[in-house]
């Protein structure tokens, strides 16, 4: 495993741990892996790998800022995106937006579920249900974004498998 992925993987449940618990994800997290993506990349792979660790943190900018406007994510989210683009470049950050966006849906789907036996029966399963943090789904994301290349064929050939 990439010394990237391990650092990437680390910062992102830091930030998930902190934005759980303290509504919010500090600056010199999202500092720490906009530096150490991209000096990772360079040190691995060379200066032509600087370019694209630059493209992915500017589309997560440009994918996540309406976002950030519209109060529909928070503008440490955004940033946390950022991070994720600063590692993993342009074409792997838009597939960690879409699956920490279902797994964050997913979440809060579960949560509503929680909050409506928490009505039915009176009693308090979770306290503070009125915010699910996004940052909890990032990690996931950039998971199913790194793992699925690799599971696709495998689940392909099974899906055909089973058609046939």
């Amino acid at each position: 495993m990439s010394p990237a992925y391990l650092l990437l993987g680390a910062l992102l449940l830091l930030a998930a741990g902190w934005d759980a618990a303290q509504r919010r994800i500090p600056n010199p997290l999202v500092l720490c892996g906009l530096i150490f993506g991209p000096a990772l990349a360079v040190y691995q792979d060379g200066w032509s790998q600087l370019l694209p660790c630059i493209l992915g943190a500017a589309l997560a900018l440009l994918l996540t800022f309406p976002q950030w406007r519209l109060n529909l994510m928070g503008g440490g989210d955004a940033k946390l995106f950022m991070v994720c683009g600063a590692f993993l470049g342009p074409a792997t950050v838009v597939d960690v937006l879409l699956y920490s966006l279902v797994a964050h849906g997913l979440v809060s789907l579960g949560v509503l579920l929680v909050r409506r036996v928490q009505l039915l029966t009176g009693r308090t399963l979770i306290k503070d249900t009125l915010r699910v943090p996004m940052a909890v789904a990032v990690p996931v994301g950039a998971t199913l974004a790194l793992v699925e290349p690799l599971l696709a064929p495998a689940l392909l050939g099974l899906f055909e498998r089973l058609t046939a």
